[in-house]
């Protein structure tokens, strides 16, 4: 299994990729939001990622469907990409069909016959590069928009001279004092009602951080940290509710594990 990890855009102009089990019903479907298309080693990243899959459960269809559906946002470059998806899904078929296949010889994981080279290995190297790269990118971006939002309070606090109060907030007034909870949850309620989103409070959006976290495979104790509670009993019992679902990932995942390894 894989280890778990350009400034956003808007959500409106976020294309939307599903990945479909084939023929199945749409109730077998995962949507997710890409900022862009960076690519079919991009999109096999966010298929894994989403679905918590191996290389070996790679659904081979889903990922096809997927990709055309993103191919078809494309203005250019189209003939390159295609190519990119061709190499990518044929290495998959290749390891599939090597899983599927009896070996002759037992040899230890990772080693084939005749110093053969491993293409799970080597695309799981590729994937585990790839989103290494990526994640970095993310912290930078991050880590720039910080920088402007401190080089923004700076100069506010020019503008104030001594009338400004400094208590140090990384969110705060033009002044430097603390944001009204009322005015913030306002503002966030007009603009959640601009953009069709449901009615929800702002705090809630504490609570959907950390159902998305827990869904997504991070651990529980981590959460714990990242929420601030004084012990994992605490996480776990507000968020029972995605425990099942958690159960469920688990067992698909062991069970995945074992018929690649028999």
């Amino acid at each position: 299994m894989l280890p778990a990890g350009t400034g956003p855009a808007p959500a409106s102009a976020r294309p939307s990729v599903a990945f479909g089990e084939g023929r199945r019903p749409e109730a077998t479907t995962t949507h997710v939001k890409v900022a862009e298309f960076q690519g079919p080693l991009a999109l096999l990243l966010t298929l894994i990622e989403a679905r918590q899959l191996d290389v070996l459960t790679v659904p081979l269809g889903g990922l096809a469907d997927a990709y055309l559906d993103a191919l078809a946002t494309l203005d250019d470059d189209r003939l390159g990409n295609v190519s990119s998806f061709i190499a990518i899904a044929s290495q998959l078929i290749l390891i599939k069909s090597r899983a599927m296949l009896p070996r002759q010889v037992e040899l230890p994981p990772g080693v084939l016959p005749e110093d053969e080279p491993d293409p799970e290995a080597e695309l799981r190297a590729r994937l585990i590069l790839y989103r290494i790269h990526r994640d970095a990118g993310v912290r930078l971006q991050g880590e720039a928009a910080l920088r402007a939002h401190r080089k923004a309070q700076l100069e506010e606090r020019l503008q104030w001279g001594p009338a400004y109060e400094d208590g140090d907030l990384l969110f705060a007034r033009e002044n430097g004092t603390p944001m009204d909870p009322d005015g913030l949850s306002g503002t966030f309620k007009r603009r959640a009602a601009k953009l069709g989103l449901p009615r929800i409070r702002f705090h809630d959006m504490r609570h959907t951080h950390a159902t998305l976290g827990l869904e997504a495979g991070i651990p529980p104790k981590v959460m714990q940290e990242r929420l601030g509670h004084s012990s994992i009993t605490m996480t776990l019992d507000l968020y029972s509710h995605v425990v099942p679902g958690m159960q469920k990932d688990a067992a698909s995942r062991i069970a995945a594990l074992i018929d690649a390894a028999g």
